[in-house]
């Protein structure tokens, strides 16, 4: 409709002195393998003649919006000013994006919410050039105008200190309009009572402390659901702290799992408590279930929601099917059409992933966060000299001190150089291998991931009878295994015995012994004959 006053030019006019008083107020550069890009962090200033032409010659136009039409289709009137202005765009406006981090927290490489957002941010401008972004600074919330013609609001933050718990009435009236929202790892949790309350409304769940566990565990991901937000992702794994059994939405109604995975036996090992362990999720995990760690929501009243319960661990980012199920989460969220392989992307590299964290890089950071399996420890326990073909194995058990990020590394080997991989096939068996926690559960090693498989000639890849239930392990000797330590660990046990391919009575009097250690060995336990032994603590 048009009543004549004002032209498509007269609202371009509006339009322009609108976004040409923003501000530059900072800038970075990242480098993103195939070149550089830059993020402006904007504020607007807005002055009330300039707000009134827009909003006046943006009604007489009465243009549909670009993307969901009810965006600004009924607000309170406390909220009038935000709906109005979004009533400023232009159907070719580009997509518009504003990511909000909270404060630092957990050291460098963990939480790192500005770095996570900023990489993502120009990560989705490689797929999408003219998409506005605008991250914020730590725990600073955008003024109103800057959110009120966004498509999408993303944050990543700490739950219990939420940045958005101060605003929950602007983005409830926002999200009503059609504000796509998406919450990245702790965002998803914030404080129980109207917080938690908004963000279910705007996500489909939430992380309920009581109900919800934060165990750190490899999910494995093998299926994928007709989704957008799912496009392009292959089978993969990683280790993060990934929070399951999520408080849904009754019936899990619009929310479709976008990452699911079966929880192993390990995430039980904590006694239970308000985020560790419960009933309900120890019967869950003893049935076997699968749980949701990524969703979409589509909500009841138009708008879009995505939770991501993963990123503890800022360096995943690096993994192309982890950075892709967030960067699809976002553009879905934010309206955009996701291509059919998924939002595409440059992998970031290791100076990508150090840029802009909230800490300085500590010394030995790769073997402090299990990254790097060779180091300089010696083993903190040796096995006395295990006996080839031996009529029973021997017993190893191996306690592990209280830590919440902690590492075991196994080196085994042999007394003889032909046991490096000649005719004899020299080899460890590792039988009933398992962590014993603080709840008295065990968990077998054959659901843990393996961080590390090395032989002195360099990485191998693990056999894949390992992950078989209830079959012995047979290790080759001369290897270093590395796992992570399940967290409520208190011990490692298993059964060891040597075997080679050689008739008993042509072995000789061959040896094997395994060493312990807590941090990456030095490398050469992988050369030497024997390493110094230890008795065990």
């Amino acid at each position: 409709m048009n009543v004549g006053r004002g032209t498509n030019n007269d609202v371009a006019k509006a339009r322009l002195r609108l976004i040409g008083r923003a501000e530059s107020s900072e800038s970075e550069t990242w480098n993103n393998g195939a070149g550089t890009a830059s993020v402006a962090y904007r504020q607007l200033q807005v002055s009330q003649a300039d707000l009134d032409a827009a909003v006046s010659l943006r009604l007489e136009e009465d243009r549909p919006m670009r993307r969901f039409p009810n965006r600004a289709a009924w607000c309170p009137v406390s909220f009038l000013i935000l709906s109005l202005l979004a009533l400023t765009r232009c159907a070719a406006d580009p997509a518009k994006v504003v990511f909000v981090p909270g404060r630092e927290s957990h050291g460098y490489g963990m939480h790192e919410h500005r770095a996570g957002l900023l990489l993502l941010a120009r990560s989705l401008q490689q797929q999408w050039p003219e998409l506005e972004t605008i991250v914020t600074d730590k725990d600073a919330w955008p003024a109103p105008e800057v959110l009120a013609d966004a498509d999408a609001l993303v944050i990543a933050c700490e739950g219990s200190k939420h940045v958005v718990l101060p605003h929950l009435d602007e983005v409830d009236a926002l999200a009503r309009g059609g504000l796509g929202i998406a919450l990245i790892h702790y965002a998803v949790e914030p404080p129980d009572g109207p917080g938690a309350e908004a963000v279910r409304r705007w996500i489909g769940g939430n992380f309920e402390r009581g109900w919800s566990i934060n165990p750190d565990w490899a999910a494995e991901f093998v299926e994928f659901p007709d989704h957008p937000a799912a496009n392009g992702l292959m089978p993969f794994s990683a280790y993060d702290e990934w929070y399951f059994n999520m408080r849904f939405v009754a019936d899990r109604k619009r929310v479709t799992p976008i990452l699911e995975a079966r929880p192993p036996l390990s995430t039980l090992l904590r006694n239970n408590g308000p985020s560790s362990n419960n009933p309900e999720v120890t019967e869950s995990v003893l049935r076997g279930d699968s749980h949701a760690v990524a969703w979409a929501y589509d909500r009841p009243g138009g708008g879009r929601g995505f939770g991501f319960s993963g990123a503890h661990h800022h360096f995943n980012y690096r993994d192309d099917n982890f950075r892709k199920t967030v960067l699809n989460g976002i553009a879905w969220v934010a309206g955009l059409e996701v291509p059919s392989e998924g939002v595409e992307s440059t992998r970031p590299t290791w100076q990508d992933i150090a840029a802009n964290q909230d800490y300085n890089r500590p010394p030995n950071w790769e073997q402090e966060a299990g990254l790097a399996p060779l180091g300089s420890a010696d083993p903190v326990y040796s096995t006395p000299p295990i006996l080839l073909h031996a009529t029973k194995p021997l017993g190893l058990q191996v306690e592990i001190p209280p830590a919440r990020y902690r590492h075991i590394y196994f080196v085994f080997e042999s007394d003889s150089s032909s046991a490096a991989g000649g005719p004899a096939k020299a080899r460890v068996r590792w039988q009933n291998a398992r962590f014993r926690g603080e709840s008295g559960q065990e968990a077998p090693l054959n659901e843990e991931k393996v961080a590390h498989f090395l032989g002195s000639e360099g990485p191998r890849q693990p056999p894949t009878h390992w992950a078989e239930p209830d079959k012995a392990m047979e290790i080759p000797v001369p290897s270093l295994l590395h796992y992570p330590v399940p967290r409520g660990s208190t011990h490692f046990l298993s059964e060891v015995s040597f075997h080679t391919d050689e008739a008993r009575e042509t072995s000789g009097n061959r040896q094997a012994r395994v060493h312990v250690f807590f941090a990456p060995p030095a490398e050469r336990f992988l050369r030497a004959p024997f390493g110094p032994s230890r008795d065990s603590r």
